[in-house]
């Protein structure tokens, strides 16, 4: 990576560079924003392929269970620009992070982003199959909303459907002919 995309942060509190990443996953959101205003690229990746924006949603989602006064990271970033269908490692976007979580006001704010609601990653399939294995009933039903495909096959040739034990989100996700749902 040329040096300018480099992202390294000077803290104001003793010097010491952190990256990006670093940042978002302290939960700051101001030392985010102050990170921000000298640095341009905000969608560098780190050794698993993560970017900012994805630490980000995972660092939310565990403040938001955590504190009172919470303020979100992800919209920030969104807002500064960062690229909503960046893939990582594993090739999961920010929206497969989000229905792993079953956090539907992330599903909400990556689709108004434009994300791709059918973007498949290599190793968990869409984010409506990871979703229906979390057994998130309202986040498969808010990515149907969004028009997911509940007939994309994963690597292992499942369907969401096959996903899930729950019996709701079966009869949602079913082709209608099916047996095990539709008897």
């Amino acid at each position: 990576m040329p040096d300018k995309y480099k992202v390294k942060y000077r803290r104001l509190m003793g010097g010491q560079e952190q990256s990006l990443h670093q940042v978002v996953m302290s939960g700051n959101l101001d030392e985010v924003r102050r990170y921000l205003e000298n640095h341009e690229y905000i969608d560098s990746s780190n050794s698993d392929g993560l970017t900012p924006l994805h630490l980000a949603m995972i660092s939310d989602f565990s403040q938001k269970k955590n504190k009172k006064n919470f303020e979100p990271i992800a919209p920030l970033l969104l807002e500064k620009g960062a690229k909503i269908n960046y893939k990582d490692g594993g090739s999961m976007t920010a929206l497969h992070i989000a229905a792993m979580f079953g956090e539907n006001e992330y599903v909400d704010l990556c689709i108004n982003a434009g994300i791709d609601v059918n973007a498949i990653s290599t190793k968990e399939g869409t984010p409506l199959h990871v979703a229906a294995q979390g057994n998130y009933l309202t986040t498969v039903r808010k990515l149907l909303e969004y028009h997911a495909d509940p007939t994309i096959r994963n690597k292992d040739g499942k369907i969401p459907c096959d996903m899930t034990d729950n019996y709701e989100i079966k009869k949602m996700l079913c082709p209608p002919l099916c047996r095990v749902c539709n008897p």
